[in-house]
Formats: C-alpha cells, structure tokens, sequence
C-alpha cells in the first residue's frame, strides 16, 4: 500500500495533467477559432478582387457599351452639355459626315483640328459610340481652339450659356461652308488689298470696296438652319406686324402693359 504521501503526490500530479489537458483544449478551440476568421477574411479578399478586376476579356467587352464622358475644363460644362444634346442628334452627324468629304477628297489627312466641322464630328462620334475611342472621358478643349481659329475668344474658366455657344457653332459651320470669314482680321487686310494676277487679253474690273459675299444656295444647310420670326396682331383691326428681333428692347422700352393688353 502506498503511503498517504505518495497519494497525495499522485493526486496532484493527476490535477496538473487536467489542468494541462484542459488548457490544450482551449488553445486548440481559440487557435480553430482564430483561422475561422482569417480563412473568412481571405475568401472576401478574394471576392472582393474578382469583381473589382474580374477576367479582363468581360471587362473590356462591357466598357464598349459605356458612354465616354467629358471632362470638365473649369466652367465647360455649357459646352459639355451641348455636345451630349448634339450627339443624339443623327441627322447632323450625318450632315457632318457629308460636309466633311470634301476634306478626305481633296487632302488624303485632313490636319487635326483645323476644321470646325472635322473636330466636332469626332467628338460627337466618339460620345454616340459610332467610334471606337479608349479614353473612357473625352477632352474637348480642341473645340474651343478651333473656336478660337474662326475669332471666337471663348474662355474655359468663364461661366457661359450653352445657347450661346449653340450659335457661335452654327455660325462658324456657316463661315466654314462660305469659305468666308464672318469678321475679317485686321492682319488679312493686307491679303485682301493684293491683286489678283491678270492673265495678258483678259479685261478685269476693281471696285473701291470688295462686295458682300453672297451665300451659295446649292450649298447644302445644316439641320438646324432656318429663320426666326415674332408676330404681333390687334386684335380689334386683326393687322399683322412682323417684328424685328433686334428691335425687341426697343419696343420693351415704349410699350407699357397697359399698351400691351389691348393688342
């Protein structure tokens, strides 16, 4: 028999391998639970990166469908505006497109941005997705330098109102389709002055002043060519009075409302 000192011995030594055997066993749980959570964080990790990057083929194909934005170049977001409202618009792109023939025909390159016409029809092209472009934002400060070529000082970081600029464009596509400037430079009055060379046994014929240009009507119009007009009817003589645009702040000016509730 085993004395009381042994046993005693043995107790305790029994006590220290369950206390050990139940320390393990909560190392080994907190350890499987510690790798639950890291395996949990990489598989999101890794969810996270595939539909963030995902396979590179799908992402290209789905970036063809996109609409390109434009970048805003301070207080541009008149023109950006207009240029989204024009690019849905097919029939003046395909005016473009005609118009600008005659470029490809006569130049085998047309020099970029030279024409307001050719610089306007890639930016629309490229933001009605009829041409394929990598840049996923579009910058269309090419617009205002060209602008700026037929005399319009349009700046970027001045506020400006898109029905204006709706004009200055017309206007300038116009002057583009005449070949001849609306406002003549004063360095191209030199160029004007010059003489034309005179072959021998042709009679030629100089006036004081270069005669207004006239418009050439077999030219084709842009779709948005036409003419505004206001009229003003009495109602008692039913007499019908075209108004004149430029006029209009001078009849604000002389006719009160009185005046005006009975016409």
């Amino acid at each position: 028999m085993l004395s009381s000192r042994a046993q005693a011995a043995m107790t305790a030594a029994d006590r220290a391998i369950q206390r050990f055997l139940r320390t393990g066993a909560a190392v080994r749980y907190k350890v499987m639970k510690n790798w639950g959570v890291i395996g949990g964080i990489a598989a999101a990790l890794a969810a996270g990166i595939y539909v963030i990057w995902g396979p590179i083929t799908e992402r290209k194909k789905r970036r063809k469908g996109l609409v390109p934005g434009l970048v805003n170049l301070g207080n541009t977001c008149f023109m950006n505006s207009l240029l989204q409202g024009l690019s849905a618009c097919p029939a003046f792109i395909k005016w473009l497109e005609e118009f600008t023939t005659q470029y490809t025909r006569d130049q085998k390159e047309a020099p970029p941005h030279q024409y307001l016409s050719l610089t306007l029809l890639h930016l629309l092209k490229a933001l009605s997705c009829q041409e394929v472009t990598d840049d996923e934002v579009l910058d269309a400060s090419c617009l205002l330098d060209v602008l700026r070529m037929y005399r319009w000082q349009i700046s970027s970081f001045e506020e400006q109102d898109a029905h204006e600029l709706f004009h200055v464009i017309t206007s300038s596509l116009e002057d583009e389709r005449d070949r001849q400037p609306r406002v003549t430079h004063l360095f191209d009055v030199h160029s004007l002055e010059q003489q034309p060379e005179v072959t021998p046994k042709q009679i030629t014929c100089r006036t004081r002043g270069s005669p207004h240009p006239t418009s050439s009507h077999w030219k084709s119009q842009h779709p948005f060519h036409g003419r505004l007009t206001s009229n003003m009817i009495c109602k008692h003589c039913e007499h019908q009075v075209n108004t004149i645009p430029a006029l209009d702040i001078f009849w604000r000016g002389f006719l009160s409302s009185r005046d005006l509730g009975s016409i």
